[in-house]
């Protein structure tokens, strides 16, 4: 079995087409079914965030398993193979693994260093196993990345400062009333994981605030976990927007939410409007960045103004890929010798089930005489002798990465030491000479 990694990011596409990628809710649940009941697929994990989708799939044909999930991608994207092709990048085995411990890190995101991308990848695992489609190697292959992300935010630097997208419309938000110089009034319509790191950001401040969402309720527990702000529905938000200094949209609705049918409610005012979206697909036109006195930041907008502030975390990078490469480390060789472990566990029983019988043997011959000191030695002498013979072979076994001759290592043992033969010791006392096998039973 091998990795395949097929993807497409914000850079590589533009969001227009990510959008179009994006998977979360049913469509998530509906891939993750669909793509791992394919004979082709063993394991499969989707991510799918803002500014990336990615499946990692564990898989015997990496052609055809390549085929598969482009096509899967295409169709629900609506869009023909060329573009696609354009768009997306492909990974395999120790490649796929060593990006997804990027990503996990933050190395590869748009904030460099940011840390929501590590509670994705805990949630498309989850996702994973919850549908079934996940399996051993995936599970240690994220838990190994997710490891490794927590271990480069401990120890460096590298999430100080804007760390978030909902950090980085904090940030933008404070330089909006620094600006104006104004107390700016906002509104935030979508109150999920990026709304609510977008308020956590803005905690020592006291703009006024307006919540809407879907789900009243909901907005209502985050506005009492700020602290502050009204709740509205989503049909008043209307009236809110001329009432509004910043809008922030972050729904996982497909559709415009603010389109060019408000233009009337934003365009003309005595102080100009910053509209954020965060959303992926968009929630807001971007035609809406035309009208005057609009300013207007989406998901690559903001990805310009990020580069300004990655120098100073960036400073931590290596530090963060010698942290990625130890864990990495620790992942190969755990899924270079998983194949071979039942070969080398039957090894070691083997050998110490015939160190077992000659020392008993011995020993019979001096009932009696043989102190516990000595029998103690006589032990540990063994085993010791048997741990240095099988040494070698066992280490070398584990490093072999041709995947063939591993496989004709593990035939040649098992052919030659009867690993597969049920009947202990006696498969080798069989097979001794008739009058050998007589003086071992009259011992």
């Amino acid at each position: 079995m091998q990795f395949i990694l097929l993807g497409i990011n914000h850079r590589t596409a533009a969001l227009d087409i990510r959008e179009r990628f994006s998977f979360a809710g049913d469509s998530l649940s509906l891939a993750l079914s669909e793509l791992s009941a394919s004979p082709l697929v063993s394991e499969l994990v989707l991510l799918s965030t803002c500014n990336r989708t990615e499946v990692y799939a564990l898989t015997a044909d990496l052609k055809a398993a390549r085929e598969l999930l482009k096509d899967y991608f295409c169709q629900q994207a609506d869009l023909d193979s060329e573009h696609f092709e354009e768009v997306a990048y492909t990974a395999y085995n120790k490649f796929a693994a060593q990006h997804l411990f990027r990503v996990a890190a933050g190395l590869d995101s748009m904030v460099f260093g940011e840390n929501e991308i590590l509670k994705q990848v805990k949630e498309a695992l989850f996702e994973a196993q919850v549908h079934e489609a996940s399996g051993a190697v995936l599970n240690q292959l994220f838990t190994s990345a997710i490891r490794a992300g927590k271990r480069v935010r401990s120890e460096t630097a590298i999430n100080q400062g804007v760390a978030s997208v909902g950090s980085l419309a904090a940030r933008l938000i404070r330089e909006y009333a620094e600006q104006q110089a104004v107390i700016p009034q906002i509104l935030l319509i979508g109150t999920g994981k990026i709304g609510a790191v977008t308020l956590k950001n803005l905690e020592n401040t006291n703009y006024p605030l307006l919540l809407a969402n879907r789900s009243r309720a909901k907005a209502e527990v985050l506005a009492a976990e700020f602290g502050r702000g009204s709740v509205i529905e989503l049909t008043e938000m209307q009236a809110s927007l001329a009432q509004s200094d910043v809008i922030i949209t972050c729904t996982a609705a497909e559709n415009f939410l603010v389109d060019f049918e408000h233009a009337s409610y934003l365009e003309g005012r005595e102080r100009p409007v910053l509209l954020i979206d965060l959303s992926v697909p968009r929630n807001m036109n971007p035609r809406l960045a035309e009208l005057q006195g609009v300013t207007y930041y989406d998901m690559d907008r903001l990805e310009q103004v990020v580069e300004q502030s990655h120098e100073n975390r960036k400073l931590w990078q290596d530090t963060a890929e010698t942290i990625l490469a130890d864990e990495m480390s620790r992942f190969l060789e755990w899924f270079n010798t998983r194949e071979v472990l039942p070969t080398i566990q039957s090894l070691y029983e083997v050998f110490h089930e015939i160190r077992e019988h000659e020392i008993e043997r011995g020993l019979k011959k001096y009932q009696g005489e043989v102190s516990d000191e000595v029998q103690d030695l006589l032990e540990r002498v063994t085993r010791a002798i048997t741990q240095k013979i099988l040494h070698y072979p066992v280490v070398q076994l584990k490093m072999e990465r041709n995947p063939e001759l591993k496989q004709q290592y593990m035939d040649a043992l098992t052919a030659l030491f009867k690993l597969d033969a049920q009947d202990g010791i006696d498969r080798f006392v069989h097979n001794e000479p008739q009058a050998q096998k007589a003086r071992l039973a009259h011992d």
